[in-house]
């Protein structure tokens, strides 16, 4: 595809579209365990979203990996979901673990 002076990013988006859809046929089946998201997330409405998906007495594992304002957006929301007196009660349970990078 040629570049189009009047749409310059026209190139990026077409790639971008093409590997959203490959990535879309990859996963095909694995719905239920790998959750595409493009664009920022809204962490609370993802983290309860896998929460509520794996019901009474399941676990989620929150990985999250990038600056710091990341980890900590993170934290707060499985902070805010988590309530360890339901958990003993057999309620979800969510593991956490960070890693940061930088400088």
């Amino acid at each position: 595809m040629p570049s189009d002076p009047e749409h310059p990013g026209a190139l990026l988006e077409q790639a971008f579209a093409e590997s959203s859809q490959q990535r879309a046929k990859q996963s095909a089946g694995l719905e239920r365990v790998v959750f595409w998201h493009e664009g920022r997330a809204d962490l609370h409405k993802a983290i309860e979203g896998m929460m509520l998906s794996v019901g009474k007495g399941g676990t989620v594992n929150v990985e999250a990996c990038g600056p710091r304002s990341l980890l900590d957006k993170a934290k707060d929301v499985v902070q805010d979901l988590s309530d360890m007196e339901a958990v003993w009660k057999g309620e979800t349970r969510v593991i956490y673990h960070a890693e940061t990078f930088g400088w």
